[in-house]
């Protein structure tokens, strides 16, 4: 592992592109590597193939392909030992709340205002 990172690696599922970027921006003194789908199933293959599961997964609520925090159980079911961080712009807690039942570590709203 990087000795000045966090997290050597992180995936992140975010289907907003300027989204995308600020986030990677802010993770890239934590992270050393980012990998970065647009939607669930992209991600969902990517941890079928024989590779190492990543440090962190931090997707975003609803993408293209899913909606809600069902997304959560299906990741986990893939990466059961990764902490997984939902991100979301709604404001209302049960989004968080559910999201967390189903196995994600945490939840942060998103506001780049």
């Amino acid at each position: 592992m990087s000795k000045d990172k966090l997290f050597e690696n992180a995936v992140l599922i975010e289907d907003d592109q300027a989204h995308a970027m600020l986030i990677k921006r802010a993770l890239r003194d934590f992270v050393a590597t980012v990998t970065h789908y647009e939607a669930l199933q992209p991600a969902l293959e990517a941890f079928a193939a024989p590779a190492p599961s990543p440090d962190v997964i931090i997707t975003d609520l609803n993408l293209p392909d899913t909606y809600g925090s069902g997304h959560v159980e299906k990741l986990k079911s893939r990466v059961p030992h990764t902490p997984i961080v939902v991100l979301t712009s709604s404001t209302a807690l049960e989004d968080g709340v559910a999201a967390m039942k189903l196995g994600a570590h945490d939840f942060i709203v998103k506001n780049f205002e």
